[in-house]
């Protein structure tokens, strides 16, 4: 559904002039899923392996830096979610996120939008 809803609107943008900037906003939201994802992923696998490696002090240094990339790529995706949203209701079409403004929610679409273009973020 996603995915349909996704090529939809980049058919629709096609039809206009000087709309290459839009489809890159919308492709770019796909890509900073994907990024958002396979950060967590990462995040979760390291940390299962670190504990085990490193003393507690470096450990904890580690985390807070998977941690922030982890937060930047969040923010990124949010950012690009809520551009294309944009576009939607400026073309006058069903936009593409309709839950809650928040954080957690956006970032488990970000997993949705991963599952409908069935991309691997394990690796």
């Amino acid at each position: 559904m996603i995915k349909k809803q996704i090529e939809n609107l980049i058919e629709v943008l096609k039809q206009e002039k000087n709309a290459e900037r839009q489809i890159e906003y919308v492709l770019g939201m796909v890509d900073a899923a994907v990024n958002y994802a396979r950060s967590i992923v990462i995040m979760e696998t390291r940390m299962k392996s670190l504990k085990f490696r490193l003393e507690p002090a470096e450990y904890q240094v580690e985390v807070e830096a998977m941690d922030k990339k982890r937060r930047l790529t969040h923010n990124a995706f949010i950012s690009k979610l809520d551009i294309v949203n944009r576009i939607c209701t400026n073309h006058n079409l069903p936009v593409i996120y309709t839950g809650e403004n928040n954080r957690a929610d956006k970032g488990e679409f970000a997993f949705d939008i991963v599952e409908s273009y069935k991309v691997n973020v394990r690796g």
